[in-house]
């Protein structure tokens, strides 16, 4: 009986013995850590992922999970016409309004003394600046000489080099003439009355105009000696003018008149007060600095780029409480009814 005992005791040992040997093969094959070295730093595995050909990690190796795929674009807080969720300073520009376009016919003023009877000429010299009134409609053909010169529009004469050349024509010229209480002459290229553009424009003497006042504007002819003494040579205009410093009712008729001072009397006063010599020549040189076209002033653009900040004040919508207000914040919703 205890023979037959103790052999059913030796084969339950060995069975028990069989199951732990099974369970501590399987144990070591999962790699699972054992929990007492989940909580000791130095022993604890990280993640990895597993290699492609390879089918098992080793010993206390755990498996990396595959993670959700990251959306690389940068989400912005714009409005849905900007085309979504997509960051601009990385994109081409798509929106057109902010391309510059070709300035429209109100951004642009042309100069054309021809139709404009009210053609204003601003001319700046060493003694300050005045302005001149044209009268293309008392002469057409002498005030776009005039113009075109001023504003190097037409090709002239060049007295150093004798050749053509296109650029303003009095700009660095000298009033080069002064009789007291009579006139005042500028307009040669030598300083001295002899000098011209090199062409000559016909006259267009017109009794509408006449030497009434002072700041009457001119063209001036060459002088010729006749037997009768000396007179002026007809459609001989060409760069030179003069300014009336009075009335000079003699003249009348007598030459193409272009215009009018209608500003900056003063600086004619001026420049009639400079001491002469012996020929009407002034011993102070008076610079012609330019002579441009009094415009007015270019309006305001008002094309709106929609990337720059906006200058308008917040305006704060009724209702809203005065203070610190967060003008991306939403209004607030609605009182609930009764």
């Amino acid at each position: 009986m205890f023979k037959i005992l103790f052999q059913n005791l030796s084969l339950l040992v060995a069975i028990l013995f069989f199951l732990l040997s099974s369970f501590s093969n399987s144990f070591a094959q999962t790699g699972s850590p054992p929990a007492a070295a989940t909580n000791d730093p130095n022993t604890t595995p990280f993640n990895v992922q597993m290699p492609p050909a390879q089918s098992s990690l080793p010993a206390g190796v755990v498996p990396m999970t595959q993670s959700a795929p990251i959306n690389s674009q940068v989400p912005l807080a714009l409005p849905p016409s900007s085309g979504g969720l997509v960051n601009p300073y990385n994109q081409p520009i798509q929106n057109s309004s902010i391309v510059p376009v070709e300035p429209t016919k109100s951004e642009i003023i042309a100069f054309t003394p021809k139709t404009q009877t009210n053609s204003v000429l601003v001319v700046k010299t060493s003694e300050g600046e005045f302005k001149v009134t044209l009268k293309p409609n008392i002469a057409p053909k002498n005030v776009e000489n005039f113009v075109d010169l001023a504003l190097g529009q037409k090709e002239f004469v060049d007295v150093r080099t004798s050749k053509k050349v296109k650029r303003p024509f009095y700009t660095g010229l000298n009033c080069h003439r002064v009789v007291k209480s009579v006139l005042i002459q500028c307009g040669c290229p030598f300083g001295n009355g002899t000098g011209g553009p090199g062409f000559s424009v016909g006259d267009e003497r017109s009794t509408a105009m006449k030497f009434n006042r002072p700041g009457v504007v001119a063209m001036a002819l060459a002088r010729v000696s006749s037997k009768d003494g000396q007179s002026y040579e007809p459609n001989s205009a060409g760069s030179q003018f003069f300014i009336s410093l009075a009335p000079l009712p003699e003249y009348n008729g007598q030459f193409t008149v272009i215009g009018q001072i209608t500003s900056g009397m003063d600086t004619i006063r001026k420049i009639a007060e400079t001491p002469t010599g012996p020929t009407d020549r002034p011993l102070k040189r008076v610079i012609i600095f330019s002579i441009d076209p009094d415009l007015p002033p270019l309006a305001p653009n008002t094309t709106v780029d929609p990337t720059a900040p906006s200058t308008a004040p917040l305006s704060i919508p009724s209702g809203f409480p005065d203070g610190n207000i967060d003008p991306f914040a939403l209004p607030p919703p609605p009182p609930p009814g009764p």
